[in-house]
């Protein structure tokens, strides 16, 4: 089918150049929705990933120098940092977390605290 322009008049043909130039066009747009498209597993995979470091970081408190992480906290964290790992990736299963994120303390014995009260004191 060819191509016209609308006018008052009625429909117009295009030129020969106007075609081509139509067709580059087309061309142009086919191109970018195709390289659009192979993107798309990039994309879903950075996003993916962009989840997974916000999931990280809201339990990197955790991991501060005078807490104890819990073992079920060590586990979820290397959970999270294979996510990347999983089959269908970008596709994820994402691991869930419900314990307790702090390990429970403990208390020194009277002896040790000798031990260490001495040790400061030296």
């Amino acid at each position: 089918m060819a191509r016209t322009h609308a006018t008052p008049d009625g429909e117009i043909p295009f030129t020969e150049d106007e075609e081509l130039a139509r067709d580059a066009e087309e061309a142009q747009v086919i191109k970018e929705q195709e390289e659009w498209e192979a993107g798309a597993s990039d994309r879903a995979k950075a996003e993916v990933r962009t989840d997974r470091d916000s999931r990280l970081a809201s339990t990197d408190w955790t991991a501060s120098s005078d807490l104890k992480m819990s073992d079920e906290m060590k586990a979820y964290r290397q959970a999270l940092r294979d996510v990347p790992a999983q089959e269908k990736f970008p596709e994820v299963t994402w691991p869930t977390f419900s314990g307790e994120p702090l390990a429970p303390v403990e208390e020194e014995s009277a002896e040790e605290e000798a031990t260490e009260e001495t040790k400061e004191s030296e």
